[in-house]
């Protein structure tokens, strides 16, 4: 009997390629092919498969929420994540959040076929850039809980911000990347770059991270309406 897989293909995916390839081996074979939604997890239900194949460039918070969706009916069902999202945060909060192996769409194609048998034998799968940029993340976490804070946020300076601003940061510190900001606040990339700058100088402190850290010592989260 062969592998049955769904894809789960936005429209931004090339489902031909992934399907073409997949199709090609003798051991496996496409399912179906749907697009992120009810329609998919409905698939899953009623027609149980091997493995789900998420090749998608939709936001991480989505993609996540999504995984969730496909834990709740089918717990063991191995998630392979096809994606273009190639930062660090991506990278680990899909595996916090289930998904079995994680591949950057271009980088890694030539090796799905063998990562989904990797994956049905029970492994994770990570590449090698992947895992490096994993291992990188967790030492620096690793170095950050070992190291006192030397760096406060002065109370006074939370009344610097604007009321965008503060909308920003709440955001930020639920991890969302500069295009989920954007979407959640409907402004662009290049204004939320902006805030964010305006932010960093104000704190100060020179990445993104750094930020989230030093702004978790002393800003309460504050659900803003946005369009999540």
């Amino acid at each position: 009997m062969k592998t049955q897989l769904l894809i789960i293909a936005d429209a931004d995916s090339d489902t031909d390629a992934t399907a073409q390839s997949i199709q090609a081996e003798p051991d496996m074979e496409v399912a179906a092919l749907v697009a992120p939604g009810a329609k998919a997890i409905e698939r899953i239900w009623q027609q149980p498969v091997h493995l789900a194949l998420l090749d998608s460039s939709m936001p991480v918070m989505k993609g996540i929420s999504y995984i969730q969706s496909i834990r709740k009916i089918a717990p063991p069902l191995p998630i392979l994540i096809m994606t273009s999202h190639s930062d660090e945060e991506s990278i680990v909060q899909y595996l916090a959040h289930g998904a079995n192996a994680y591949l950057i769409r271009n980088q890694h194609f030539s090796k799905l076929t063998q990562s989904i048998r990797d994956v049905l034998k029970g492994q994770h799968v990570l590449p090698d850039n992947v895992a490096a940029k994993l291992s990188q993340y967790l030492l620096r976490q690793l170095n950050s809980n070992s190291t006192p804070s030397k760096q406060q946020l002065p109370s006074h300076l939370m009344k610097e911000f604007s009321e965008r601003e503060k909308q920003v940061i709440d955001l930020l510190i639920q991890r969302y990347s500069n295009q989920e900001i954007a979407e959640a606040l409907f402004l662009s990339e290049g204004t939320v770059r902006n805030y964010l700058t305006h932010i960093f100088s104000k704190i100060p402190v020179n990445n993104r991270r750094e930020a989230i850290r030093v702004l978790n010592q002393r800003f309460t989260v504050v659900q803003y309406p946005t369009a999540k």
